[in-house]
């Protein structure tokens, strides 16, 4: 209980911080006029007691012993004007007080949250385009031109941090956090391209998609890879178990994309495709994709065989992109654009670098600045 007297340590307000109340150390005289009491947080283990002044006018009676400099220190009760502007500072220098902050509303929407206006965007007439981003100033400039929900590239973060795409060379840890990175920055859905699961088992893959939903993201997408360049495409009934698996904990939770990818492994196998895709929705997959189908006639009859579920198609086809509204046309609700967006900063990169090899300065350094990217970053905190 709060009498007025005492000194209060409230450790449970944050371990290894701790919170005081200065109030009156005794009852001050009949004309002197109470400070008003004030909590602290103190960023030092077992603070010292200390007495909270009173004054009269504009004299303050406090034990300064600490808090005068060296040579003026005094171990009794000293008398002397003293503003409380001034007795503040001295709290602050000498004991390292500072006024507890306002709590932070969180800025980040809930995982929830998220997921219902992902999934709603699938329902919507005409879909939607979904840009892949690769770090923070990607993904701030990304919701900067309006896009409602992004999606990380497994080949864009591997290929940034110097390592081969679908070899398990970034680990579901890493994945995770530049994933949770770009939700954070954005506040907007994330669907993660989780590459096969990051697991050898079925279990493996489930608890994957447990930990995509712990870290807010909106989607994952689990293909049929299997990481060995001998044997890239998984066997059938192992893709659809892990696939199946991997339902079970997102349902109702986080958007799942079930996705083969014999046309990238160069399996043009439009039937196997179908059947793969058709098999993944029947066990609870929620978006169907196969990346780079051959030609406009293989969307079509992907789009038709699992409908009324969504398709996400990644750029066009095998035969090049195609403009969205062509897609549209033929029922794709998703597009994406997979590791497209960095290829496309890489070359300009290498543009600027041969540029920069010939002297040319001015061009090599013309493009967006540095100051325009820290407004977005500062913005976004």
């Amino acid at each position: 209980m709060d009498d007025g007297t005492r000194t209060h340590d409230n450790r449970d307000h944050n371990p290894g911080l701790y919170q005081l109340s200065y109030a009156h150390h005794r009852q001050p005289r009949r004309d002197a006029v109470p400070l008003k009491t004030r909590t602290y947080e103190v960023a030092r283990p077992n603070p010292p007691r200390l007495r909270m002044p009173f004054a009269t006018g504009r004299e303050v009676y406090t034990n300064l012993g600490r808090a005068l400099p060296p040579g003026k220190r005094r171990r009794r009760w000293l008398r002397q004007p003293v503003s409380l502007s001034d007795f503040r500072r001295y709290l602050l220098n000498a004991y390292c007080i500072i006024p507890l902050p306002k709590p932070m509303e969180p800025s980040m929407p809930k995982q929830p949250e998220l997921y219902e206006r992902f999934r709603a965007l699938h329902e919507r007439k005409g879909g939607f385009l979904m840009p892949n981003a690769w770090d923070g100033a990607s993904a701030l400039i990304l919701r900067q031109a309006g896009f409602e929900a992004l999606g990380t590239s497994s080949a864009a973060l591997a290929s940034a941090l110097g390592r081969l795409d679908g070899r398990h060379a970034v680990s579901r840890e890493e994945h995770i956090e530049n994933a949770r990175l770009i939700g954070k920055l954005t506040g907007l859905p994330v669907n993660g391209d989780f590459e096969d699961g990051y697991g050898a088992t079925a279990a493996d893959v489930a608890a994957t998609v447990e930990v995509a939903i712990a870290a807010g993201l909106a989607g994952i997408g689990i293909e049929d890879t299997s990481a060995d360049p001998a044997n890239p495409i998984r066997d059938f009934d192992e893709a659809v178990e892990r696939v199946r698996q991997a339902a079970k904990v997102a349902k109702g939770r986080i958007v799942l994309t079930g996705r083969t990818d014999n046309f990238l492994q160069g399996r043009q196998d439009l039937e196997d495709t179908i059947k793969r895709l058709v098999a993944f929705a029947e066990v609870g997959a929620d978006v169907l994709y196969a990346p780079y189908p051959p030609d406009m006639d293989a969307v079509k009859a992907i789009v038709k065989a699992v409908a009324p579920k969504p398709v996400n198609i990644v750029v066009g086809t095998m035969s090049g992109a195609l403009p969205w509204s062509e897609l549209q046309k033929v029922g794709v609700k998703r597009v994406s654009m997979g590791v497209a967006l960095y290829t496309r900063v890489m070359g300009d990169l290498r543009k600027a670098a041969k540029q920069l090899a010939e002297g040319d300065l001015a061009s090599a350094s013309a493009g967006m600045s540095f100051g325009e990217i820290k407004k977005l970053i500062s913005a976004a905190g």
